[in-house]
């Protein structure tokens, strides 16, 4: 079986079989540091055909949720309830959503459950592949899961880390119990930036759960970005590699694993360990490709009914604008006539028009002020549609904020209309624009509330 752990820079192989005895056999399977021009699924296309293949998927791709229910519920009473309580709690529309679960702990009246969702359209990407390549199996699943696999071997039981995974740009920070991940920032942070927006998820991770980080532990492929020792002053939270980490649970599975930077196949590990449980989560289960199926059927209806009806009304249209025509071809000639006795009239000249207004000459900073993984990066996407193209997002400095807050400098309110008609359909706008200080790097500032 092949575990794959992507970003944008590099990809990740590790080839996993399991003896008889049960005993994991591990060796690379390749790294390969991708071009901008050479996609991670091409290669991927080429390493995995006829494979067993496992995924672990970026967390901002998804929504992690652990909650409790009654002991008592069981089998498809299970799944209704757990079904009902995410509506309830997160108003998602599930349908849109390939999801799982598993029980994370048991007390004496509740089961803790651990539920994750991904959109179907993002499981598609991973299906397609699995056809393209002709996969034997495929197991999809949130990276922070796979990374909790070997950092529980050193997470205590009242303990809370949190893991700072550097990739090529950017870092992701996800904050671990002993039981399951917790929490992760909604945005990746640049690495320029590191240092004030691990101060600020520290914040925010406290005000939310009254608990504080033991430990900060560094990952990822790009683990000397961020400095070991400014953060530990910083924080003043100790402060460690993911090397150590990664060493320990490898002696802890009795596995041997060579390779001149271990902790780089720390996701791919820790992939490969849950692929082979029984009963492990997986976003790509049978029931969600069939969902998946079913999706994509009913948008190919939609699309069949899209297209009848456009021809409908273009046919409508025809039989309106005909008779339109003759008359207004009748009256032509009867105009012809009696051209000459009509008077010429002054006409009055048109005002110049407005200037028009460049979406991608504006600068935005788009910042995530609710808390829900992603938000920004789908804001910016959006606008990008709409032709904005120098948009940056980041956290905002509490999860707090209500609704959608923009604020534009003086010298360019004359955007402000603008940003609020692109903004309108999606979001409840605060009434108030606020004047944005001629200082800031930016030409507007949005801020995605709750």
């Amino acid at each position: 079986m092949l575990a794959i752990s992507h970003s944008y820079s590099k990809l990740l192989v590790l080839e996993i079989e399991k003896s008889l005895l049960g005993k994991l056999n591990v060796k690379s399977g390749g790294k390969e540091n991708l071009k901008n021009d050479s996609p991670w699924q091409d290669s991927i296309v080429k390493i995995a055909r006829n494979k067993h293949a496992a995924f672990g998927i970026s967390d901002t791709n998804t929504c992690i949720f652990r909650f409790e229910v009654s002991k008592d519920i069981k089998h498809d009473a299970l799944d209704y309830t757990i079904i009902q309580k995410v509506k309830e709690t997160t108003h998602m529309s599930i349908d849109h959503f390939a999801y799982d679960y598993f029980l994370l702990k048991t007390d004496e009246n509740s089961q803790h459950m651990l539920f994750v969702a991904l959109p179907l359209e993002k499981l598609s990407l991973y299906h397609e592949l699995s056809k393209k390549a002709d996969m034997k199996s495929l197991t999809v699943i949130p990276a922070s899961l796979a990374i909790f696999e070997i950092l529980k071997h050193s997470i205590e039981k009242d303990e809370i880390i949190l893991y700072v995974d550097s990739s090529q740009h950017t870092s992701n920070l996800t904050f671990f119990d002993s039981h399951c991940p917790v929490m992760n920032a909604p945005e990746p942070i640049e690495h320029t930036v590191c240092i004030d927006e691990i101060k600020k998820a520290l914040a925010a991770f406290q005000e939310k759960y009254n608990k504080h980080v033991t430990t900060i532990v560094l990952g990822g492929e790009k683990i000397e970005a961020v400095d070991r020792d400014t953060i530990a002053k910083a924080t003043g939270i100790e402060t460690i590699r993911s090397d150590t980490i990664f060493h320990d649970a490898l002696l802890d599975l009795g596995i041997t694993f060579n390779d001149e930077n271990p902790h780089t196949y720390l996701n791919a590990l820790g992939l490969g360990i849950l692929s082979f449980q029984k009963d492990s989560l997986n976003l790509a289960k049978k029931e969600n490709l069939s969902r998946l199926n079913r999706h994509s059927y009913q948008s190919q209806n939609e699309a069949e009914h899209h297209f009848f009806k456009k021809n409908v009304i273009m046919l409508s249209a025809l039989l309106i604008f005909i008779p339109l025509v003759l008359f207004g071809y009748s009256e032509l000639k009867q105009s012809k006539k009696t051209e000459e006795r009509t008077p010429i009239r002054k006409i009055d000249p048109t005002p110049p028009p407005a200037p028009v207004l460049e979406r991608n000459d504006l600068t935005l900073l788009i910042q995530n002020g609710s808390g829900e993984t992603g938000l920004a990066g789908k804001v910016s996407s959006n606008l990008k549609k709409k032709g904005y193209t120098q948009i940056d997002t980041e956290n905002a400095d509490s999860f707090s904020y209500k609704a959608v807050t923009v604020k534009v400098k003086e010298s360019k309110k004359q955007y402000k209309d603008l940003l609020v008609f692109d903004l309108k359909d999606d979001y409840t706008i605060n009434a108030e624009i606020e004047t944005l200080d001629t200082d800031s790097t930016y030409d507007a500032i949005i801020i995605i509330g709750k």
